[in-house]
């Protein structure tokens, strides 16, 4: 539940996951939640609910196994509390957590199912403490005094914030997508680093990005378009992390797929790609 910065105290925390309510109602917040993350993964593969967008951050499944789970110690939380103001409540090792339970391994969409089922459950015992009630409180190993009201609000941020870490990571490949099916040349280039390296099929190798520009606009005004991109592996280590899959889109009349592979590196906390190769599976035409 915490984040993962090292310089983040558990004030800090509080008051950044707080903030993403934004003076909204956290009761409703919680309601949405679920439909929300329904609907984010609705038709989303299961290979790409378990991709990691780089080395030591979670994919969106496991993201929704934290969910599931984090849902769990709520709901004692709030009943410990309801029982007996002052209930001494333990913090958790949300890594800890992770490997225990094995979030890699579990089943998304079960992960998901698991979540709701908790949900209606917390939601429907919320629904029934009196707002006089809601000052009750249990003390924190970590966050010290934490009230029930608290822990709602807590619960709400901490919903905006995963949820929206689910949407990032599945509107990555959707933005690359959505910018080369609309030919948003300049949209393409923000995702390269300066000197990227570019290696097209049967083509020279290209670097930087003007070259970038010249190659998409010809291959963009040349016919292609409905690119699709699926990942089957993402790993690094340090600065660096590459992406490897399949592709396919449309080049004028025909159908093109075969492989790519990214790499990336971080420039100050944003992944932009450093080397980009890919193959047609399609036979190289006598004009290639």
């Amino acid at each position: 539940m915490r984040s993962n910065a090292a310089a983040e105290t558990f004030d800090q925390y509080t008051r950044r996951i707080l903030s993403y309510t934004d003076g909204g109602d956290p009761r409703a917040i919680i309601r949405k939640t679920p439909a929300r993350l329904a609907r984010r993964i609705r038709g989303v593969t299961r290979r790409r609910l378990a991709s990691r967008p780089a080395p030591g951050k979670w994919s969106a499944g496991e993201i929704l196994s934290h969910l599931s789970e984090i849902e769990m110690l709520w709901g004692y939380r709030l009943r410990a509390v309801c029982e007996r103001s002052g209930i001494p409540l333990v913090g958790m090792d949300q890594d800890a957590w992770a490997r225990n339970s094995r979030y890699r391994r579990i089943d998304p969409r079960r992960a998901l199912e698991t979540f709701l089922a908790l949900r209606r459950a917390n939601v429907e015992f919320i629904d029934g403490i009196p707002r006089k009630e809601l000052k009750r409180w249990g003390a924190h190993s970590q966050f010290g005094r934490l009230t029930l009201a608290k822990m709602i609000s807590l619960m709400a941020g901490h919903d905006l914030n995963h949820t929206r870490q689910v949407e990032e990571r599945l509107a990555a490949k959707r933005g690359q997508r959505k910018a080369f099916n609309a030919k948003d040349v300049d949209k393409i280039l923000t995702l390269y680093t300066d000197n990227s390296v570019f290696m097209p099929p049967n083509k020279p190798l290209l670097r930087g990005r003007a070259s970038l520009k010249g190659f998409y606009e010809g291959l963009l005004t040349g016919g292609s378009t409905d690119l699709k991109l699926t990942s089957e592996d993402v790993a690094g280590h340090g600065p660096l992390a590459y992406e490897s899959g399949s592709y396919s889109m449309m080049n004028g009349s025909t159908h093109d797929r075969g492989k790519f592979l990214f790499v990336f590196r971080n420039m100050g906390g944003n992944w932009k790609i450093e080397y980009t190769s890919w193959s047609s599976d399609l036979p190289a035409t006598a004009g290639d």
